[in-house]
């Protein structure tokens, strides 16, 4: 085998193994993105559509989506206010920090978080 064909098999195999590895995230991803949609198209009003949304949420955080991300926690917000559900509005908060801190806003995202943790600890929700 020439130089060439070394160099051009040195550099196909880290390319292949990266596009092989990034599309079985994305469709992981896809796959749990669409199971947590046809979940929430049959939950109502409850304390558990608050979850989903939140869950969806975070899916989408994760692929960078942030407009869709933030979009649903404020959906998430909306239904834990109207609920009074507390570790719904616990949740909210930490998408608050999350989007604090994208757009550099580092002590509004630590207040975000700490409010959060502080609500969670008073529920004695665990964390992480």
């Amino acid at each position: 085998m020439g130089r060439a064909q070394q160099r051009i098999g040195r550099t196909i195999s880290p390319l292949l193994l990266w596009v092989l590895l990034g599309t079985g995230q994305v469709f992981a991803q896809s796959h749990a993105i669409d199971s947590l949609r046809i979940r929430l198209k049959t939950e109502g009003k409850t304390t558990a559509r608050v979850d989903l949304l939140h869950a969806l949420g975070y899916e989408f955080l994760d692929i960078r989506d942030m407009g869709e991300a933030y979009r649903l926690a404020d959906e998430a917000r909306a239904l834990a206010t109207e609920l009074n559900y507390t570790k719904g509005l616990a949740t909210a908060l930490t998408f608050d920090a999350e989007r604090f801190q994208a757009e550099r806003r580092y002590p509004e995202a630590l207040a975000a978080f700490k409010e959060s943790i502080a609500r969670l600890d008073a529920i004695n929700e665990p964390q992480g």
